[in-house]
């Protein structure tokens, strides 16, 4: 009984570490996004086509999964261990499913909303990368819990 107690305390404090650091996850990924679209000078406009959108998704979405490598192997999962080949490369599976669902949904979002008049295209963007990531955040916590991460 106290174990199980126990286990679920632990689980209980890795998810409120992994939203914490989600969010700041989010917030680089939105960062890179947004410094793209910017870079691109699409400020003020209300469409964009949407295999741009993809190209800055996955840009932004690989560099904001980077440093949520190291903020969850060292704060979330705080994990001591010397990265392994075997530990990277599991990291890499699991972001790339986190990928398919984040940046596959993203894109199809934002799609749909290039229609929606009185909204920029940055902020497009932005509402369709953010609906997107809570469909993500299930997918890398269990891999990253059960896979990348676990003791």
């Amino acid at each position: 009984m106290q174990e199980k107690r126990e286990r679920r305390r632990v689980l209980t404090k890795q998810a409120l570490r992994f939203v914490l650091s989600g969010a700041i996850v989010t917030l680089i990924d939105l960062g890179v996004l947004n410094t793209l679209l910017i870079l691109l000078g699409v400020e003020g406009k209300e469409s964009l086509h949407v295999s741009t959108y993809f190209i800055c998704r996955v840009v932004a979405f690989w560099v904001a999964a980077i440093c949520g490598y190291v903020i969850h192997k060292r704060f979330t999962f705080q994990s001591s261990v010397k990265a392994t080949t075997r530990e990277f490369s599991s990291f890499v599976i699991i972001a790339g499913l986190g990928f398919v669902a984040n940046v596959g949904i993203s894109t199809l979002i934002f799609a749909g909303v290039q229609s929606i008049e009185g909204l920029s295209v940055v902020m497009k963007a932005n509402l369709a990368s953010i609906l997107a990531t809570g469909v993500s955040l299930v997918v890398h916590f269990i891999g990253y819990k059960l896979i990348v991460f676990k003791k």
